[in-house]
């Protein structure tokens, strides 16, 4: 075998190799690629956080699950408008309490009225509905 013979040998060879290449390389980017559109999902027996948010797909807070420095912890719940609309809470004395909002109020209060308000909580739980400025309607039972 001569010298031309064997240069023309290496170049077919490294032509092979450059196509191979070139292939490997188009596989891990389409893998990369695909692995980033798919879903991701995390499967966790135990997650430790001081808040937790879920997000509907355009980005809008629609679960809130939170415990905070202060004592108070709950779990709210919004509309499409990531308003919220109904939240449960334990106060920091640790009565319980579920209110309803319409967009900017809280205008159903079951459970501890004046806590649900102020953090100072009682053993009372009462049932009170409000108007759109937050006040006070009516109560059960009567204070």
């Amino acid at each position: 075998m001569n010298l031309e013979e064997r240069i023309a040998r290496l170049e077919r060879s490294n032509r092979v190799l450059g196509g191979l290449l070139g292939a490997v390389v188009l596989v891990a980017a389409l893998v990369v690629l695909a692995g980033a559109a798919s879903d991701r999902r995390i499967t966790a027996e135990h997650i430790d956080a001081h808040s937790i948010t879920v997000l509907s797909p355009d980005g809008k807070n629609r679960v809130d699950v939170y415990a905070t420095s202060d004592g108070f912890a709950g779990i709210g719940l919004a509309g499409l408008d990531g308003k919220s609309t109904a939240t449960m809470m334990v106060l920091p004395s640790g009565v319980p309490s579920l209110c309803l909002s319409d967009k900017t109020t809280c205008r159903v209060v079951l459970g501890d009225v004046s806590g649900a308000r102020n953090g100072s909580g009682s053993d009372m739980p009462s049932l009170q509905t409000r108007n759109a400025a937050g006040e006070a309607v009516w109560t059960a039972p009567a204070k």
